[in-house]
């Protein structure tokens, strides 16, 4: 019983980490898309208007 257990909390610390790494790769490019969002609005506006 106490070998299943460890397997079962070994499998959770696994898929914990896993979504832990997306999270900070989400975090991490989060910013940098934001920012390409905002270049390309302000350049579409700069187009529309010149």
């Amino acid at each position: 019983m106490q070998a299943a257990q460890l397997r079962k909390i070994r499998a959770e610390i696994r898929k914990l980490s896993r979504e832990s790494d997306k999270l900070m790769m989400e975090t991490r490019w989060y910013p940098m898309v934001l920012t390409s969002a905002l270049f390309a609005a302000i350049a579409a506006v700069i187009k529309i208007f010149t």
